[in-house]
């Protein structure tokens, strides 16, 4: 659900159980708060409730963080000089982090983007790989890992784009959707010009 909402007879075909044991699981989460329903879709008989993650059932994956990030940010920005040094600053952990996790420098292309794609895997996310036009590859984030700190510091999404880059030694345009109730991240690596 992370990864996109769904009917429990998707999240039954998706786990290869009936759609009555998914169903027990869904009203347990629902009933514990961690899922809702929050519209439905229609199909062939009549129209299916769709699931997503409660704000308290994505609190479930690992962000013990947040506070302590939240807290440096806003430190940095107030006693540092304001949000643009903070932002460079991270620019700067962006390349750290390329540089110390980064693939050999002989690595083919894909070898780059999967040791990229394992690293954002490791932090937390939830990573999709998608081919685009004139070869632009899309990693697309649920449940970003970074979640309770993008909405006020947008900036640690630059830190990402630029550990990327680093790591993938293409340009990497950054198009996360921080406004959203659940933020997701999302990088076309391989773009004419970075973001």
């Amino acid at each position: 659900l992370l990864r996109e909402p769904a009917t429990v007879a998707e999240l039954a075909e998706a786990f290869g159980i009936s759609a009555n044991a998914a169903r027990q699981h869904v009203t347990g989460l629902e009933r514990d708060g961690y899922v809702e329903r929050f519209r439905t879709r229609p199909t062939t008989s009549r129209p299916a409730a769709v699931y997503r993650p409660t704000p308290e059932g994505e609190a479930l994956f690992p962000k013990g963080y947040a506070p302590v990030l939240e807290a440096v940010a806003a430190e940095y920005a107030e006693t540092r000089g304001g949000e643009r040094e903070m932002a460079a600053f991270l620019r700067d952990v962006g390349h750290r982090l390329g540089r110390a996790h980064g693939p050999p420098e002989d690595a083919t292309r894909e070898e780059r983007i999967d040791a990229a794609v394992a690293l954002l895997a490791d932090l937390g996310g939830v990573i999709e790989v998608g081919e685009g036009e004139g070869g632009v590859v899309w990693l697309d984030g649920h449940g970003c890992p970074l979640s309770a700190v993008v909405k006020h510091h947008p900036e640690f999404c630059a830190m990402v784009a630029v550990m990327l880059e680093e790591m993938i030694a293409l340009p990497v345009e950054q198009c996360c959707r921080n406004e959203e109730r659940n933020p997701s991240c999302r990088f076309a690596v391989g773009a004419r010009s970075p973001g």
